[in-house]
């Protein structure tokens, strides 16, 4: 191979300078491929992960998790009771039960379970349906600590009222899903029923809500 002449008179620092070049354009080369492989390595890491370990994925927050907003249970309980779109009139008065969450005893309530049930109550009261409290007292208790009027008291239950008001709670990967029934008593005929989903930053807000 003939060289050119040109290039036997570079002087020699030059020709330090080219081959430092090409070893450094190497070594870029070489840890490029090796930081390209970690990358592949961690993703199918996390990709097989949920499949290995056999684990739901966890809740969803990414819909929409704003620092401040403007939301309130009642707003759900107005929807509620709007998409019900209940017919005609009640001889009777309409009681409101706890929301439960969807397990094998149907039994199991928690904050969020509670105050839905009362949003509800109030909701319907407001819009003139005639609304029953079954948790007031036959009488008034007094003490030191001041005047009650309602107790979760079990042997009362109250027979003179037409329908009742309840729903279970569903935990889905963006929220709650609250499925709403109105049911007659004696019949268990569901007369109304809905079904609206709660995100979880609304929902953790009223109490600790049972882990996935």
């Amino acid at each position: 191979m003939r060289v050119n002449p040109n290039f036997k008179r570079l002087p020699s620092v030059v020709l330090l300078t080219l081959a430092m070049a090409g070893c450094q354009s190497s070594d870029q080369s070489a840890d490029q491929s090796k930081t390209e492989d970690a990358v592949l390595s961690i993703l199918t890491s996390e990709q097989a992960s949920p499949a290995a370990n056999n684990t739901s994925p966890a809740r969803d927050y990414s819909v929409y998790t704003p620092m401040h907003h403007n939301k309130v249970l009642s707003d759900y309980a107005e929807q509620i009771v709007m998409q019900l779109k209940l017919q005609g009139q009640f001889d009777k008065p309409i009681a409101v039960a706890s929301y439960v969450e969807f397990d094998n005893n149907l039994k199991t309530t928690n904050g969020l379970g509670n105050q839905l049930a009362e949003a509800v109550l109030i909701e319907m009261s407001n819009m003139g349906y005639p609304m029953m409290d079954i948790t007031t007292s036959n009488s008034i208790l007094m003490n030191d600590s001041g005047s009650f009027a309602f107790n979760r008291d079990s042997s009362k239950f109250a027979d003179d009222i037409c329908c009742v008001l309840s729903g279970n709670l569903i935990y889905e990967r963006r929220g709650v899903k609250v499925n709403t029934k109105l049911l007659e008593l004696q019949s268990k005929r569901v007369l109304a029923s809905n079904s609206q989903l709660i995100p979880y930053f609304i929902a953790e807000e009223f109490g600790r809500l049972r882990a996935r």
